[in-house]
């Protein structure tokens, strides 16, 4: 295999594996994968905390980021309050029982984790950080672009 192939074939298998290792917890909890994402982002990333950084940084699609919003709303796991300095902006706020049920789901999140990079050493791990921090910067340059100028003469086949 190549790399390219590699890449997306390890891609798939962690995806895998991290859905496998929280759905015990979204069955036990009666909550949607999706809205296990959402309380596992607001609680690792308070700063970010509106649907629109929610969509960007976790490529959900922006009906199913409302649904589960609106279901976790209901439940009293989360709130939505307009920005003070800009009413158009919503932020989202896990409430104490959400932010009880993020803690128990991060603790499985760094199980994952810990499998994921066991026996992987330091050194290498930095250079898969660098590994990716490059291509998350390729992949907005080229998304920056418009559809029609994306192009792959400089790739080689693969």
């Amino acid at each position: 295999m190549s790399i390219p192939n590699d890449l997306l074939t390890n891609m798939a298998q962690i995806r895998k594996l991290y859905t496998l290792m929280l759905s015990p917890l979204g069955e036990q909890y009666d909550l949607a994968q999706i809205e296990i994402h959402i309380l596992l982002f607001l609680k690792n990333n308070p700063e970010f905390n509106t649907a629109r950084d929610i969509e960007k940084y976790r490529g959900l699609a922006k009906s199913n980021i409302s649904n589960a919003l609106e279901r976790l709303r209901k439940r009293r796991l989360l709130k939505v309050q307009k920005d003070p300095e800009n009413r158009r902006i919503n932020r989202i706020y896990l409430e104490e029982e959400g932010d009880v049920l993020a803690r128990i789901l991060q603790k499985r999140q760094a199980e994952f984790f810990t499998i994921l990079l066991q026996d992987i050493p330091e050194d290498v791990c930095r250079a898969v950080q660098t590994f990716f921090l490059q291509t998350q910067h390729n992949v907005e340059a080229a998304l920056s672009c418009p559809a029609g100028q994306l192009s792959s003469d400089s790739q080689s086949p693969q």
